[in-house]
Formats: C-alpha cells, structure tokens, sequence
C-alpha cells in the first residue's frame, strides 16, 4: 500500500489529539468525505481497525509527534529499534484493552527482547487520556530491590511524592490505598528476579480496579488471573523476497554501531544462515553483529560452531547476564531448581536427543519437574506431544550434563554431541507413554 501523503499525515496527527471528523473538517478547511477517506486510507496503511489503536501504532513509527498532551509516565526513549514484533505488539494491544485480562506477563528466555516489546507496547499508550489518565509506569527490578524499595517508589508516583513508612504493613496499606481508584498501566521488568513481588501485584488487582500490570519474566508468575504472551526469536524468512527478514533486518541494524555494512547478495545469504544457527534470538543477534569490527560475516558464521564461547560483547549499558550467551543460560539455570535440573540432563542420556521412557516415573514428583522447565521458558510445548529447546540453551546443557558425567564416573551420560549451526537445531523432546514407547505430553 502507498505511503501516506502530506496531508493524510496532518489528519492522523489530529487524530491523535483527540478531534472528531468534522473538527478535522474545519481545522484542515476540507470536505468530510475527504476526512473520511483519508482516515479510511490512514487504517489501511497502518492495518488497524479503530483510532486509538491507529494513534499507538503511528507514535511507535514516529509518523507523528508526541505533544504535550501526553499523560504522566515513566518511560524512557529505547535505545535500539523494535523489529519483526508487529504481530505481538497487536496481541498486546488486545490484552491490554480487554477488561478481562489486568496482568499480562511476557514471557520468555533472556535477551529474547521482552523488555523492548514492554516499552513499545507502553510507548504507544503515551496519547490515550481516556484508558490511563493517571499514567503509565515501567518500574525495572533486580534480586537486590528490596520489597519495601519497590513499595515505596509505587507510592512516590502515584502521589507525586515520598511517603513515610513505618514498616512494612504500613507502606502496603498506603500502596492499596493510593492505587485504589487510579487508571494506571505499570511495567514491572524482571519480575523473576524479586518473587516477592508477585504478592504485591496481586493485592494490587483485587484493590485496585482500573490498574494494569504488564511484566516480564523468565518465570510465570502463577497469579491468579495472569495472562501469558509467550515471546519466541524473531523470524529468520521474510514474506518479501525483496526485503530482509526481521532477524537480518536487526542483524544489519545492529552492524551500524560497529561498522558501515553494504551487503552483497551473498553476505545476505550468510547473514540469514547467522540468524538461524540461532534460532533468530535477538541478544545473540547482536552479540554476532558486535563481531564484525574484527571478523568477517563467514568467520563470524564459522566461529558460530561453538556459538557460547563466541557470543560475547561486553558493552557498557548491558546487564551483566546479558553480556554473553553463556551468562544468559547460566542465569536460565541458576533459576531452576535441582529436581528440574535433573530431569534436564535426563532428557539428554541418549543421541537422539528425545526423553528415554525411564526418565519418567509415576506420581507428582516429575510432572513438577516437567511443569517446571515449561513455566521457566526452558522447554516449549509445539503440540499434543512434542516439547522444544532452543539451540543455544540446549548447547549449554549439554556442557553441564558432560559436567555431571565427569563427577560421577559411575553414572553413564552420553558426551555432547557436535553442536551444526547449519542446520535446524530445534531439539525437540518427548515424554512417557506414546506406542511408540516415547514421552508423550503429560495431561496438565
């Protein structure tokens, strides 16, 4: 479809400041045939359906301004672009506007992009005075924020100043109090990180109505009502053959901070091949890119065979677990417990990749295990049966069952088997009792 012209531009930037129709009509000093039409082009182009989702989708494009009729908030200008998420943006939007859905987690493994898809979605909220007048809010934690931190800076937005909390009780009460009859959108980022959190937000739901609470985690919070957005690498195929993948297109993006690169048709050819020896994970994604100021796009394809010690960028601004893939998977394992852990290695005890059927034992014990590693982003149901693991994670595991092997002589565990970043590596994963004497799905 055609770009917008000049002056259907001029009428979405109204629309974004609230004017009906016919006040467009007179402020443009046109016909309200022609408003209507432009208006009908302008949701064409932007493949919408009502103008408040046209307004959010416009300001993530920047094809209009952000004035100062936005609502109060938060949010800080992103760094790096969001690409290849317009569909999820659009699941978003619809939850976000459900009144049936007040906690959305995204979830997924680290350096997936969560946070990115967070901050566009809440950016794009940044006009609508109707949905949260009283504002939107992105509130990063870590293991070290303490509750009575985050508690406190819940309070301070919200009434525009410090409160004084004499203990912990105190502060929750005032929290519940303050929020009570607030239109308000938070972005809680890393929830994983702060489990006492999940205590908060869901008091936070049932006291205050009119909130909306989006986080993003590694972990479901298991609160009820949650909502999950499940968040996967981005596509390694585009539909246009003239036109890069989301995953080359970030690749190439991200080469701008190192280097001026002018690809010919076969740097795009070992650029998607990059891509997909990594599922399309943005975080290793860039990390590859980060290369090119040394290597070549082939080396760098080359080096991609032992893709954990390769994948590495230490840059200022990065959390510390993303500054490699390796400390990526290391922080996924660190959070798993030891019976999940366990089942994890087990999964890997034969060549074939697939759950031997003795893994499996009956009663609760590795249906917990299972349920686990799913809920944490480590395995991926795909369909009635089948479970998958991303390549990199998968790799690290691999090292960490050859560990075990290694101290415990006794117990025989299969070695790693040759990581093929030129190949699909989706390693996917049955469980107990299928005829054919493999791990089925269990019935949760």
């Amino acid at each position: 479809m055609n770009k917008l012209t000049r002056r259907e531009l001029e009428t979405l930037q109204l629309i974004a400041t609230g004017l009906t129709n016919q006040e467009i009509c007179e402020e443009l000093t046109i016909g309200i045939s022609t408003v209507k039409k432009y208006v009908q082009h302008i949701f064409g182009h932007l493949d919408v359906g009502n103008r408040e989702t046209a307004v959010r989708t416009a300001l993530r494009r920047n094809l209009i301004e952000r004035n100062t009729g936005q609502v109060k908030n938060n949010l800080h200008q992103p760094v790096t672009p969001c690409i290849g998420r317009d569909q999820e943006l659009k699941l978003l939007d619809k939850l976000t506007c459900s009144p049936d859905s007040r906690l959305i987690t995204i979830l997924g493994m680290g350096g997936i992009g969560k946070s990115r898809l967070a901050l566009e979605m809440a950016r794009g909220y940044g006009l609508d005075r109707k949905r949260f007048t009283d504002g939107i809010f992105q509130l990063p934690l870590s293991a070290d924020t303490p509750i009575s931190k985050l508690i406190t800076s819940i309070i301070t937005i919200v009434n525009s100043q410090v409160p004084l909390i004499g203990s912990e009780a105190t502060g929750t009460a005032q929290l519940y109090h303050a929020l009570a009859d607030k239109k308000m959108l938070f972005v809680f980022e890393n929830i994983e990180q702060l489990p006492a959190a999940r205590n908060i937000i869901q008091q936070i739901l049932i006291t205050s109505p009119h909130v909306k609470i989006v986080t993003t985690s590694q972990s479901k919070l298991d609160v009820y009502g949650e909502h999950i957005l499940p968040l996967k690498g981005l596509p390694c195929s585009s539909k246009d053959p003239n036109k890069p993948s989301p995953a080359a297109e970030l690749f190439y993006k991200a080469t701008q901070q190192h280097i001026c690169l002018h690809p010919t048709p076969n740097d795009a050819v070992i650029v998607n091949k990059i891509c997909e020896a990594v599922s399309g994970h943005p975080l290793a994604i860039e990390l590859a890119a980060a290369q090119l100021s040394a290597l070549s796009l082939a080396q760098i394809l080359s080096e991609l065979k032992n893709p954990l010690n390769f994948l590495e960028a230490r840059q200022l601004g990065r959390a510390q677990r993303h500054m490699s893939m390796r400390a990526t998977c290391s922080y996924m394992w660190h959070h798993l417990t030891r019976e999940e852990k366990d089942l994890l290695l087990k999964c890997l005890e034969n060549d074939t990749n697939t759950m031997a059927q003795e893994v499996m034992v009956e009663g609760r014990h590795h249906m917990t295990a299972l349920l686990g590693l799913i809920n944490k982003s480590v395995l991926h149901p795909l369909d009635e049966n089948w479970f998958k693991i991303h390549p990199l994670l998968h790799q690290f595991a691999l090292e960490q069952s050859e560990k075990f092997r290694k101290q415990n002589q006794n117990i025989v565990l299969h070695p790693p088997s040759v990581y093929q970043p030129h190949v699909a590596q989706d390693v996917w994963m049955t469980s107990v009792g299928n005829a054919h004497g493999q791990i089925s799905r269990p019935p949760f």
